[in-house]
């Protein structure tokens, strides 16, 4: 009987111990549900946070798609402009040119008729007129102004020719 008692007190020993380890477990459990909860609180928090910062970025990158096609547009239409007023430019310094030519060739024409003339007079003064010394001073003067002309349409040929290599 003692045996059986002292046996006895050893299984309610174990019991007890049992029971001691079940109550340190339960309350390790306890504290694994509460770091459990927190752990999960924060990964609600974290996601919570990722799923605004992509609402952001995605903003953020609509804002600046946005802006960028302002921009090309803009470029775009600056890009037009040039281009039309280059044409614009173009065109009126081709009209000068132009202009420049035929006023030259106006003014060779002018200097050849204003030469043949000066030799018509010279020849008719110098044959009908006893006079020579005033036909000599004819002379210069028209062939001076003659030269002057020369000159002049030379400095519209090279105004033009600088024209044209801008061109």
């Amino acid at each position: 009987v003692d045996e059986a008692e002292s046996s006895l007190k050893g299984m309610h020993d174990e019991v007890d111990g049992l029971k001691q380890r079940a109550s340190l477990a339960e309350n390790e459990c306890g504290v694994f549900k509460k770091q459990h909860a927190e752990l999960k609180a924060q990964l609600n928090e974290a996601r919570e946070a990722n799923v605004r910062l992509r609402a952001q970025q995605e903003r953020e990158v609509a804002r600046l798609q946005s802006d960028a096609q302002d921009e090309k547009l803009n470029m775009e239409k600056m890009l037009a402009l040039s281009k039309y007023e280059l044409q614009q430019s173009t065109e009126r310094s081709k009209r000068e040119y132009g202009n420049l030519q035929k006023l030259i060739q106006s003014s060779k024409d002018e200097t050849k008729a204003l030469h043949r003339k000066l030799q018509e007079q010279a020849q008719q003064l110098a044959d009908k007129s006893p006079l020579l010394s005033k036909l000599r001073a004819d002379k210069a003067e028209l062939e001076s102004q003659a030269s002057a002309h020369m000159r002049a349409a030379q400095r519209a040929q090279a105004a033009a020719q600088n024209m044209t290599s801008e061109l």
